[in-house]
């Protein structure tokens, strides 16, 4: 009698473990189906671990003091007469400017210079200024780099006349003014602009 009552607890005890994992098995697929259904019915949400982006590399500078470097090229391949012309400058040699660097800037269709980065200085205002010496040049040809937020100035004295470039330090696109086609116009038959008074030319009393 004891046995008989014993046995059949036992079996109502595993009776009812079989139907909590029954149960389990059960929500567990429910659960599973569930999480399908809502990936399959909006593809943005999926159902995976949480993968954190990584972050973008870091822009390599370029090395100025090795090998050849164009500053800019000339978009316009006639600029005879014009007083602007749109140019095109690489932005990763813009933003590497260093003591010793050399860059070239084709200043006509035909004719190049490069310049040598030989100082630099924070100007008034906090900008950063670069000096630069035109290779190969005389001392009345020279470079003046002015950098700002957005933009950078340039300003090129060379055999080949003289330019000021405007540049959008991120794009690179800018445009270039010569200087002398501005005076050209200004000042067409080259008149000193500066009126000298007649007594003054007359030979003055010893």
């Amino acid at each position: 009698m004891g046995c008989s009552e014993s046995t059949d607890k036992a079996e109502v005890k595993s009776t009812a473990s079989d139907v909590s994992k029954v149960s389990t098995e059960q929500t567990e697929s429910q659960a599973s189906q569930q999480s399908k259904k809502l990936s399959e019915n909006n593809p943005k949400v999926v159902v995976t671990e949480e993968v954190f982006p990584e972050p973008p590399a870091s822009k390599k500078g370029v090395d100025l003091t090795k090998g050849q470097h164009q500053l800019w090229q000339l978009l316009d391949t006639d600029i005879e007469n014009k007083e602007t012309y749109a140019i095109q400058a690489d932005p990763a040699v813009l933003s590497s400017f260093a003591i010793d660097g050399v860059v070239t800037m084709q200043v006509t269709p035909d004719h190049s210079v490069s310049a040598k980065l030989v100082e630099t200085y924070n100007g008034d205002m906090g900008e950063m200024v670069w000096k630069g010496e035109i290779v190969d040049g005389d001392n009345t040809e020279s470079m003046l780099v002015t950098e700002g937020e957005r933009t950078t100035i340039i300003s090129l004295a060379t055999r080949y006349g003289n330019q000021t470039i405007v540049v959008d330090k991120k794009t690179g696109k800018g445009r270039a003014t010569s200087e002398d086609e501005i005076a050209q116009r200004q000042n067409p038959k080259h008149v000193d602009a500066i009126p000298v008074k007649d007594d003054l030319l007359k030979p003055q009393p010893k």
